[in-house]
């Protein structure tokens, strides 16, 4: 039976993004570099994230504890107030939105419209559940009560659908935007590789044989994007201290012609080596937009060179992956 996971939270910033699903399992692409490792360190179990300019970045781990990269402003604001913050949300300059642990609220440089609904609605309840801010003073917000709000001036292919939606993200400095409906369904406009992590979490899970599956690479790098040794995985897997399935299933399409292709080359490799026999695979509904094209220049797609971390040529396709391998 097709499995799939559900998207709970977006966070969006020019190339940059992270999508959040039901199951605790996160995708990324381009996030500053401390977010990067921070979300490497801490694994799964991420409430909240947000994203701004210069690098600046916000986290909530389900367990209230937060993290955050901010400028000096608004740190020290943090830092004067009674209450830790719940949410902060950026716009595309210096502007921003706290919400704090009591639901109150503090902004900064925001459009007028927004200022005033907020400060109007903070005089009495319900408070605010979500917001987002967009590029030209666009805005979003829904309460507590399920009533929602936004901009007069925001984009028709965007209004259009407000009146039927439970979460919107917007990017503050491109007209990107991301939206849950009402039936559970997504609307967005992002990018290619945001259309591949959203399309690919359909899948059914099968047990094969790595030794039949082939790589989508050349080469892979010697470690995850955690930093870990792909050999030192190898050998927990060859002497039994780690199981396959203890291990992310590997993301894998197959052909009509029947040939499975790996989108996680660093594990296949690690499984291969290992010489175990038998994995659980994701089998993708739907390849990326990249794999035909990249798989006709394939020559040996079973074998595979391992590169040092001084030698950059591919990416490795699991690298945007919330998995610690």
């Amino acid at each position: 039976m097709p499995n799939s996971r559900s998207v709970t939270h977006v966070a969006l910033y020019e190339s940059s993004y992270f999508i959040l699903f039901d199951d605790d399992y996160w995708i990324s692409s381009d996030l500053p570099t401390r977010l990067s490792t921070k979300l490497d360190n801490l694994g799964s179990h991420v409430d909240f994230v947000s994203l701004g300019p210069n690098d600046q970045w916000f986290l909530k781990m389900q367990n209230g504890r937060v993290y955050y990269d901010i400028e000096k402003n608004l740190e020290d604001k943090l830092d004067k107030s009674s209450h830790d913050p719940r949410r902060i949300w950026f716009t595309g300059d210096d502007g921003h939105i706290v919400q704090y642990e009591d639901l109150s609220l503090s902004f900064h440089n925001i459009s007028i419209d927004l200022h005033h609904k907020l400060n109007g609605r903070q005089k009495s309840l319900p408070e605010v559940a979500d917001l987002a801010m967009g590029m030209n003073e666009t805005w979003w917000v829904s309460f507590k009560d399920g009533r929602a709000a936004w901009s007069c001036n925001m984009p028709f292919k965007i209004d259009k659908h407000l009146r039927t939606v439970k979460y919107v993200t917007l990017d503050p400095v491109h007209p990107n935007y991301f939206m849950l409906q009402d039936d559970g369904g997504y609307r967005w406009s992002v990018n290619e590789d945001f259309d591949d992590d959203i399309n690919s979490q359909n899948y059914t899970v099968e047990y094969m044989n790595p030794k039949n599956i082939r790589y989508t690479q050349t080469s892979i790098k010697d470690c995850f994007s955690n930093g870990k040794s792909i050999d030192d995985l190898r050998h927990q897997l060859k002497y039994g201290v780690k199981t396959a399935d203890q291990i992310p299933s590997m993301r894998v399409v197959q052909t009509r012609s029947g040939n499975v292709w790996s989108l996680n080359n660093r594990r296949l490799w690690c499984f291969r080596e290992a010489k175990i026999n038998r994995i659980p695979v994701r089998v993708l509904d739907k390849a990326p937009s990249w794999f035909h094209r990249r798989i006709q220049t394939l020559k040996d797609p079973f074998n595979i060179r391992v590169r040092g971390l001084d030698q950059s040529e591919e990416d490795d396709d699991d690298s945007s992956e919330g998995d610690l391998y």
